[in-house]
């Protein structure tokens, strides 16, 4: 613990145990939520633009920014793709490549 801070200072502190389990709740609601977030976009067509290419698959965030994983060539890094949302999940979603835009300008991904 930051124990700088006036509250690492003060009496009737919080035990290790229910710390751990507070942290614990807090992620697995996190996890729930950006779920239920993803599982509300199954089905629609989202526009990404990949800035990784992993295993033959393209990754990168949609406008909402939802995180999604689709097949696809490396010449698409950097620019938008649309892709339709498949499998949601909390932490990378799993979509389809419908199609490029090729007339738009490749955007850096970094």
């Amino acid at each position: 613990p930051v124990t700088i801070l006036p509250a690492a200072r003060m009496d009737n502190q919080v035990i290790e145990a229910v710390k751990k389990e507070r942290v614990h709740q807090l992620i697995t609601l996190s996890e729930r939520l950006a779920f239920d977030y993803a599982q509300g976009f199954v089905g629609e067509m989202l526009d990404v633009i990949p800035e990784r290419y992993e295993g033959g698959r393209l990754i990168g965030y949609s406008d909402n920014y939802l995180q999604l994983s689709f097949a696809g060539e490396p010449n698409l890094l950097g620019k938008r793709c649309r892709v339709q949302l498949l499998h949601a999940n909390s932490t990378l979603s799993e979509g389809i490549f419908v199609r490029g835009f090729d007339h738009e300008a490749t955007v850096s991904a970094y």
